[in-house]
């Protein structure tokens, strides 16, 4: 049996190979252990693609392990599992027990509602949006100032020449700034995120749901506050006039700005994921941004999705499709295609 491990979109993948019998549980029991101290606030995916057979000891430990996620309130999953493996849990009847995936991007899209459904109970009505009760992990405040999206509730429109798409709210033919509101911005120490699963969410003053952020990002970001500060004093604007809705162009590009120092704070410890996250958040940047100021930005992009493709085995289908589409933008504005 071979055993391996890394992290793809922030969730934690161990991928087994061979035979998985009960006299390999010994070795692989404290294997498995050992990846869900390491990554504690991750979801764990086991990849049984390449498990040629599997015994009913072996299964009963991966039940165990299924146990222990779910105990600590994270996802377990089984990634696209051989047929052989398939045909014993189905002999079991136990396929119902499983979430079970047909590739990452599965786990992404599925992510992708649960999240917002996940957070839902967690905000308020405000302006016809939802406000996010949170509080910031790094400083501990709760003035946040930070709203649910989801994407598929708004008609998605391009207009030829531009990048970025334009979002319609009720199938109106009003724009909605929904690229605006995306950054979740501490109004105390102005840590910025367009994860807004690095924030506590908050029900009654207690956590409901703990921040992704690992202790050492957060230790890196507390270093960083005064810094992130100047950079909102300089605008002479209070942050809780300046982040809530409505936002400014000004406020957008702020709060984008501050996510990205943020963001490179944090790739300082070199967690899978942080180049896209830097490049995707220097992107969003551009549309906020004075004309003047465009051209570094169009070129960090180019630097981070450079990174991505370099390290593509780490990112799901959609990281990629957007990472190529970021650079044959950089390609075409700057008068290099390739």
């Amino acid at each position: 049996m071979e055993f391996s491990s890394s992290t793809v979109d922030n969730n934690s993948l161990c991928a087994l190979c061979g035979e998985i019998t009960f006299a390999e549980i010994p070795s692989l029991t404290p294997r498995l252990s050992a990846q869900l101290n390491a990554e504690p606030s991750m979801d764990l995916v086991l990849d049984l693609s390449g498990v040629s057979h599997i015994d009913s000891g072996a299964i009963r430990l991966i039940v165990n392990i299924k146990k222990r996620v779910e105990k600590t309130g994270k996802s377990f999953y089984l990634l696209k599992p051989s047929e052989s493996v398939m045909q014993i849990l189905e002999k079991l009847e136990m396929t119902p027990s499983f979430a079970i995936l047909e590739s990452m991007d599965d786990l992404r899209e599925d992510m992708t509602k649960n999240k917002y459904d996940q957070y839902l109970p967690y905000s308020h009505s405000e302006e016809g949006l939802h406000r996010l009760n949170c509080s910031c992990a790094v400083c501990g405040s709760s003035n946040t100032a930070g709203y649910l999206i989801n994407p598929s509730q708004y008609e998605w429109r391009w207009d030829e020449g531009d990048p970025f798409p334009t979002g319609y709210r009720n199938k109106t033919n009003k724009p909605f700034n929904v690229f605006g509101l995306l950054p979740v911005v501490c109004l105390d120490c102005c840590m910025s995120s367009i994860e807004m699963s690095h924030f506590h969410a908050m029900q009654e003053g207690t956590i409901a749901i703990h921040s992704l952020l690992a202790d050492e990002e957060k230790s890196i970001l507390s270093k960083n506050i005064k810094q992130r500060k100047r950079v909102v004093e300089q605008t002479g604007e209070n942050p809780f006039d300046l982040f809530v809705y409505p936002r400014s162009k000004t406020a957008c590009y702020l709060a984008y700005e501050l996510a990205r120092m943020c963001s490179r704070s944090m790739a300082i410890g070199k967690r899978v994921g942080s180049h896209f996250t830097i490049g995707y958040t220097t992107f969003l940047t551009i549309q906020f941004a004075v004309p003047s100021l465009k051209d570094d930005l169009i070129n960090d992009c180019r630097t981070w999705f450079t990174h991505v493709l370099n390290e593509r085995g780490s990112y799901n289908s959609l990281h990629l499709a957007i990472s190529f589409f970021v650079l044959l933008n950089v390609a075409l504005h700057l008068k290099k295609p390739k």
